[in-house]
């Protein structure tokens, strides 16, 4: 395991202020020669890039011409592992509010797993507002119950993807990939493990989203987006047994009667609405499986074009 190829990726921006730290932060680890860094600097306008091109902690850079988000870097760097040949990703925020040295953590734990995430303990903390750790703590338990695994920190940033989930993962979300990988995972036939962090620093207001209702909002959206695509046949079961019910018991008002007296019971209403239901419910499944087709069909589109907005920069030795 330590001998495979490892890429740990640094997203930036706006982060001259922070960059210093996290490199320092991880230079034990990029001395490992397994280990190489790609930053991907995300539409910065200070002077974030220059100190990238120019630290020798750095082996690759990648620049955006305009801030994309997180979601559109994760897919850049996601592209980058499976064209180059790395085995691991492993993502580290630059504010470095995880610590650095359980970046081998993570690696012990994908001997076992597909994906491996750093989860943070939201309770008795003071580095979140309590509005925050419940929403965290809310949005975990949900997230978990829906994607059938358990995970005390689904928004965690900390994480590592072996080559195999990178390959078989298609982002679709611009928001943030954290929620949209999870919810893809058990329907992909993803492994998916926790390690528990020995700490967590905020060094600054996320730059993700601009308010608690605002980061709620975004998380729904991702999360119906998700569970639309990655769970069609329980979305299409739920709607076939509901409308079959339906429609069963709107027939048995005609049927039943017309069986048991061997007459015409006159509700000619009910046989009539029961009908129509059973053709609006195929035709609805129809409508509902070409959509689904059509935004799989999208998303690979958008897998094959990932990173044509980015300029590369090889560091030189």
């Amino acid at each position: 395991m330590i001998n495979n190829k490892k890429l740990i990726l640094l997203p930036c921006f706006n982060e001259e202020q922070h960059i210093d730290k996290a490199l320092s932060e991880l230079e034990e680890l990029l001395k490992i020669p397994e280990i190489e860094l790609l930053a991907i600097d995300d539409g910065s306008t200070d002077n974030t890039f220059d100190i990238l091109v120019n630290d020798n902690r750095v082996d690759f850079v990648l620049k955006s011409n305009r801030n994309q988000g997180l979601a559109k870097v994760f897919k850049s760097a996601q592209k980058f592992v499976i064209e180059n040949e790395y085995d691991f990703l492993i993502i580290y925020d630059c504010d470095s509010q995880y610590p650095a040295k359980q970046i081998l953590d993570l690696v012990k734990e994908s001997k076992y797993n597909d994906i491996v995430i750093g989860c943070r303990n939201f309770k008795n903390n003071d580095i979140f507002s309590n509005t925050k750790n419940l929403l965290q703590r809310i949005g975990s338990f949900a997230i978990s119950k829906i994607a059938g695994i358990d995970i005390g920190d689904v928004t965690s940033g900390f994480r590592l993807f072996n080559k195999f989930s990178l390959e078989k993962i298609t982002v679709t979300d611009n928001f943030t990939y954290t929620i949209d990988t999870l919810l893809q995972s058990e329907s992909l036939g993803l492994k998916i493990g926790t390690i528990k962090l020995d700490s967590f620093n905020k060094t600054r207001d996320s730059r993700l989203f601009k308010s608690n209702f605002y980061y709620l909002l975004l998380t729904t959206k991702t999360i119906i987006n998700s569970f639309m695509m990655y769970r069609e046949k329980f979305i299409m079961n739920t709607l076939y047994t509901v409308n079959l019910i339906v429609s069963f018991m709107a027939l048995s008002r005609f049927f039943v009667p017309y069986f048991r007296d061997g007459q015409n019971p006159g509700n000619i209403q009910s046989l009539i609405f029961g009908t129509f239901l059973l053709l609006l419910t195929f035709i609805f499944s129809l409508i509902i499986n070409q959509k689904l087709q059509n935004k799989k069909i999208d998303a690979l589109l958008i897998k094959d074009n990932e990173s044509s907005h980015l300029l590369a920069y090889k560091k030189i030795a």
